[in-house]
């Protein structure tokens, strides 16, 4: 679904003038042509809760990875850098993070990151 959303909010053509209801429809559009045939289609709507769930989640990581580099001692690698990110999330969520791949596609998606 990620990928999607990237697709369907970066679309130079569309832009960023649509409505919400017709950008989640997009989304809901494509994930259902892109899902196996036997699946079961997701709404707009069902994906966009997923969305709003997962998205907080997402930046409230990327937050303790910035933390974690600001705070890298010298002699550190990128998994050094991530697992304190962990770290830092699980102390201050009380749980492990686990949308890792939501994370990897959206890092350097300026739109959703606040960057």
């Amino acid at each position: 679904m990620v990928k999607l959303w990237i697709n369907v909010s970066t679309d130079p053509i569309t832009g960023t003038d649509q409505k919400k209801s017709g950008f989640w429809t997009k989304v809901a559009l494509a994930f259902n042509q892109a899902a196996p045939t036997e699946s079961a289609k997701k709404p707009a709507k069902t994906l966009n809760s997923r969305w709003n769930r997962a998205a907080p989640l997402v930046s409230k990581f990327t937050g303790s990875v910035g933390e974690a580099y600001r705070d890298k001692p010298s002699g550190t690698n990128e998994d050094d850098v991530i697992q304190r990110a962990h770290d830092i999330y699980e102390f201050r969520m009380g749980k492990r993070f686990n949308l890792m791949h939501w994370w990897h596609l959206l890092k350097d998606q300026p739109k959703c990151m606040g960057k």
